[in-house]
């Protein structure tokens, strides 16, 4: 081959695998975007809008209050990851995080002040607040069913209550099945904690 056909042809075979990634991204995550967008309407969410393109969340209402599911994928060190939101007003803030043995134990150093608890890190600056959670066995059993990994977090602020938490479940597909159930109960907690 002459240089100026290698000029054109390595340049068009390097469209053609962009185009063709690219459609398999937007197929994948147009299948999970359906995924989440039905688990959504089980829970009776109105007014459910689908992300576009490659990031994979629903948006919606629940009884007026927004809320949200963002999956984001597995890459590099990081494992794939589930986040619920709600916007329902809070009192005060609130981080919570799985407590763990050691040096780094997982606790979170900037904050508001830290109550103690054996299992868990609470960051607050409102202390009934973190005595309502700590009241209620069911709520705490709750978080403690959320919060299993060091990436977990349960967060409460003025922008409302998000848990974020960590799937690793399988290096390259998706998991329909655990999807779903992590949903199921990050979903539990946020309600819950939105009564709270």
């Amino acid at each position: 081959m002459t240089e100026t056909t290698m000029a054109i042809v390595l340049p068009a075979l390097a469209l053609v695998l962009l185009v063709a990634v690219l459609l398999f991204t937007s197929r994948r995550s147009r299948r999970q975007n359906s995924v989440l967008a039905d688990i959504a309407e089980e829970w009776g969410w109105t007014e459910v809008r689908l992300s576009s393109f490659i990031r994979v969340r629903v948006e919606g209402l629940h009884n007026g209050i927004a809320v949200s599911m963002t999956r984001k994928p597995r890459n590099r060190s990081l494992p794939e990851r589930l986040t619920t939101f709600m916007a329902a007003p809070a009192r005060g803030r609130m981080i919570v995080t799985r407590h763990f043995a050691g040096f780094l134990s997982n606790r979170p150093w900037f904050g508001p002040p830290i109550v103690d608890h054996p299992e868990l890190w609470v960051r607050t600056g409102e202390r009934m607040m973190a005595r309502r959670l700590f009241d209620d066995p069911g709520l705490t059993a709750l978080v403690k069913e959320n919060l299993i990994t060091r990436g977990d977090e349960l967060r409460v602020d003025g922008r409302g209550i998000r848990i974020h938490r960590e799937l690793d479940r399988s290096l390259w597909g998706f998991d329909e099945a655990a999807i779903r159930k992590a949903a199921r109960e990050e979903w539990d907690l946020v309600t819950a904690m939105s009564r709270m």
